[in-house]
């Protein structure tokens, strides 16, 4: 099912390419994603999360020809499964390039987009959506923008999506609402999760830390995965160095 570049990057592959899409190094991002989507060698849905954020790469290039390709193809693939929260996924980079190229009926994709997740509005991609309706909102109807953000935000920091939140925080803040500056993330880490993380940043290893707190090293290594998962980021490093931010707040 896959070409062996895709498998040579395995699971580091997206968040690599993320990685340099945030750095700002978009070349480097649309090589690798679309060189893992060359390999594939039939269409798959395996192909939807590397079209998903090749959209935001090429937006972020203004290559809007390159983006509405992605698109069309996240549609043809989202359109095969019939599931609501693909087709609103392939919706909501399609409202992206709309947004971008300055069409005025982004915001209703947008919205059909919202549309699709009434199971599933709570999630994190229905947030992820109402933000970008937030910001197609922002010069026209500021009020409105407000409201969207302010959702996206508490649902973002309801679920533990601290660059989201963060993101979200950033906006509402241009329009001159004030949004807690601590952070949401450290906040929905358990009481345990909060001292294990206190123990990676003093240098303790999972076998010392399970020592330390009279747990096994499978139960330390459980709470280390859902920190890195409700922080949102990729390694212990990461992770300690959000909690040094944290804390000189």
């Amino acid at each position: 099912m896959f070409g062996f570049g895709y498998e040579a990057g395995g699971a580091a592959l997206l968040p690599r390419a993320r990685l340099y899409l945030a750095r700002g190094e978009v070349v480097l991002a649309r090589t690798l994603l679309e060189q893992a989507l060359h390999d594939i060698q039939t269409p798959t849905l395996h192909q939807m999360p590397l079209l998903l954020l090749l959209v935001d790469v090429t937006l972020a290039m203004g290559d809007l020809p390159a983006a509405r390709m992605a698109t069309q193809a996240l549609a043809g693939l989202a359109q095969q499964t019939h599931s609501n929260f693909l087709l609103a996924q392939a919706e909501m980079a399609r409202g992206k390039v709309k947004q971008a190229s300055g069409e005025p009926d982004a915001l209703e994709t947008y919205r059909a987009a919202l549309e699709r997740l009434r199971a599933h509005e709570q999630s994190l991609q229905a947030a992820r959506i109402r933000l970008e309706m937030a910001n197609t909102l922002r010069h026209s109807d500021q009020p409105g923008a407000i409201i969207w953000a302010r959702a996206a935000h508490s649902s973002f920091v309801r679920l533990g999506a601290a660059r989201d939140a963060d993101e979200a925080r950033k906006l509402l803040h241009e329009m001159g609402v004030a949004i807690r500056t601590a952070s949401p993330a450290l906040d929905v880490l358990s009481k345990r999760e909060r001292e294990i993380l206190e123990l990676i940043a003093h240098g303790l290893t999972n076998r010392d830390i399970a020592k330390r707190l009279f747990l096994s090293e499978k139960t330390v290594e459980h709470h280390v995965g859902h920190i890195l998962s409700k922080l949102q980021v990729r390694t212990r490093a990461e992770a300690v160095a959000y909690l040094s931010n944290s804390s000189s707040h």
